[in-house]
């Protein structure tokens, strides 16, 4: 691998991988517990299902930063490339990118409303502040997501495990096996994840240090697996659209001041690492006009009251993260033992 180690200039060692792996996908609904109360509480009991998403999570980000250091990718494009060949991959390509689209639509709208809350000012005026926010990300280094994801994952990981252990529901943890439904769920979840993730760490991989970098992305999926499992203690027989945030201002209404303003953080780091991503898919000289057309084509879907297609983003997006982590791994295990290229 190319690079002089953790210090050195330009290079990503493998707790930072596992940070950004934790920063890009922390603040898309898991901060706010919304995800888990979707994806989980909603569908039953049975908490063998979160052993399911916890593998994925682990493997699967393994999976995507082994081959992004073996192939030294700059983007997720030419990662998807590499993994699936020329005509799959140009398809996973286009659907990484409508995926991308949809969920910054998603984003601008929930975050807008978020905004609104705190500030009470119009959501869609604050959803515009935020696409000029975004289009200014564009232009950011890799190491300014790198840097706010150390800063803001630990703090958002405290916060989260304070206010989810103070409003959990102890006792009876339910079965350990529940309804199959639970275990689509959990799969399409998961995969779902590794896919936000993916956009991040494939345009880590020219710039990953040493040969353990895997590890990272594994930590962090553990990382995430356990977060999972004491925000759903929180969450249980909740029914609003940010039951982490109201659980919070149950505890202590300063409390829950606080704790917006941290879903908030994560919110913009998630989204943020998504944008540098979007941009490293058009390359430095296309990055303001190919991927700022799309961050306008996400903001006027957002205006059109079209994030309620969130609903159908975990099941498209849960269906093609599969089908990337599948064919990687098949690429990097082929190459490894030389019927592939090097």
């Amino acid at each position: 691998m190319g690079g002089t180690g953790e210090g050195g200039q330009g290079t990503v060692p493998p707790i930072t991988v596992g940070l950004a792996y934790v920063g890009s996908v922390l603040g898309i609904g898991l901060v706010s517990g919304a995800e888990v109360a979707a994806a989980f509480v909603n569908k039953g009991e049975g908490w063998a299902s979160f052993l399911v998403t916890g593998i994925i999570l682990s493997l699967g980000g393994a999976v995507v930063v082994a081959g992004a250091a073996r192939w030294r990718t700059g983007s997720y494009r030419e990662f998807l490339l590499r993994a699936a060949g020329g005509r799959l991959g140009r398809f996973l390509d286009l659907g990484v990118s409508v995926y991308l689209v949809a969920g910054l639509a998603t984003g601008l709208a929930g975050g807008g409303e978020l905004l609104g809350r705190w500030l009470e000012l119009p959501p869609k005026v604050l959803s515009g502040v935020l696409v000029a926010i975004f289009l200014a990300l564009l232009g950011l280094d890799l190491s300014v997501f790198m840097g706010v994801s150390r800063l803001v994952v630990p703090v958002v990981f405290a916060a989260m495990g304070a206010v989810a252990l103070s409003a959990g529901k102890h006792g009876d943890p339910g079965p350990f096996i529940g309804e199959p439904k639970l275990f689509i769920s959990a799969l399409l979840y998961g995969f779902f994840n590794v896919l936000a993730g993916m956009v991040v760490l494939t345009a880590m991989g020219k710039r990953m240090v040493g040969g353990g970098v895997w590890v990272g992305a594994a930590t962090g999926g553990a990382l995430l697996t356990a977060v999972l499992f004491i925000v759903e203690r929180a969450v249980r027989g909740e029914t609003l659209p940010l039951p982490l945030l109201q659980a919070a201002g149950r505890v202590n209404p300063n409390a829950g001041v606080v704790y917006g303003f941290l879903l908030g953080l994560a919110l913009l780091t998630s989204i943020g690492g998504g944008i540098y991503g979007l941009g490293a898919r058009f390359g430095a000289h296309g990055r303001f006009a190919g991927a700022g057309t799309l961050i306008m084509i996400a903001f006027l879907l957002s205006l059109a009251g079209l994030s309620a297609i969130v609903q159908y983003l975990y099941l498209m997006a849960g269906g093609l993260g599969a089908v990337i982590v599948a064919a990687a791994a098949i690429r990097w295990w082929l190459e490894v033992q030389g019927f592939g290229r090097v």
